[in-house]
C-alpha cells in the first residue's frame, strides 16, 4: 500500500468521523496493517492528517486548474468551482470541522485553502467576470466571497447541513441564487439564463 493510498483512505475516516474521534489504532484497523507499519510512513497522528489535507488541497488545485481551462466563461469556471467545494465539503462531519479549528497544523490547512480558493480562483474569476461586464457594476466582489464563504462554512462545515440535504440542492441555494444575483444583462444576452 503506498503512502497516497493511507493519506486517502485516513481522509474518509478523518471526514466521517472527525480527527480526534479517529486514532492511529482505527486507521490502522481500516487499512489491514499494523499500527507499527503505519508508523513506518507516518512519524504520528498529525503528521498524517498533514499529509492527508496538503494531499485534498493537491487535488483541488488540480481539479481546478482542469475547470478553469474548461470553461466556456468566468462565471462558468466560477460556479464549477464552486459545486467541486460544495460537493467536497458535504463530505466532511462538523466534528471534523471541530476539531481542525482547534488543532493549529488543520486551522493552518484550512485558512490556506480559504486563501489558495479566494486569491487563485474565486477573485480572479469575478473580476475577469466583471471586466466583460458579466456582473452588475455594483457588486463588492469581495464581500461577495466573504459571504458566499460564511454560507459555506455555516451551513455545511458547522451544522452538518451538508450531510442532511441532497447536494445539488445545497448548491443552488447557497452558490447559484447569489451568482444569479449578481449577473448583468450581458451575461444573459451572451449565455441565457444561468442554469446547472
Amino acid at each position: 500500500m503506498t503512502k497516497a493510498d493511507i493519506t486517502s483512505k485516513a481522509l474518509q475516516q478523518f471526514k466521517q468521523h472527525g480527527i480526534k474521534s479517529v486514532s492511529m489504532n482505527d486507521i490502522a484497523r481500516g487499512l489491514g496493517m499494523s499500527k507499527k507499519t503505519l508508523y513506518t510512513h507516518f512519524a504520528d497522528k498529525e503528521d498524517l492528517l498533514i499529509s492527508c489535507l496538503d494531499e485534498a488541497l493537491q487535488d483541488f488545485e488540480q481539479d481546478a486548474q482542469v475547470i478553469r481551462s474548461a470553461a466556456a466563461n468566468p462565471v462558468e469556471s466560477l460556479l464549477r468551482i464552486y459545486h467541486l467545494v460544495v460537493n467536497d465539503l458535504c463530505g466532511y462531519c462538523s466534528a471534523f470541522m471541530y476539531d481542525a479549528r482547534r488543532l493549529y497544523y488543520a486551522n493552518e490547512r484550512n485558512t490556506l485553502f480559504k486563501k489558495l480558493l479566494d486569491d487563485m480562483y474565486i477573485l480572479p474569476l469575478l473580476r475577469e467576470a466583471r471586466e466583460q461586464q458579466l456582473l452588475l457594476p455594483s457588486v463588492d466582489i469581495e464581500m461577495f466571497c466573504k459571504i458566499v464563504y460564511y454560507m459555506i462554512e455555516g451551513f455545511i462545515l458547522d451544522t452538518n447541513f451538508g450531510k442532511q440535504q441532497d447536494k445539488d440542492h445545497v448548491f443552488n441555494h447557497i452558490i447559484m441564487l447569489p451568482v444569479r444575483g449578481i449577473l448583468s444583462e450581458k451575461y444573459v444576452e451572451q449565455y441565457g439564463a444561468l442554469t446547472w
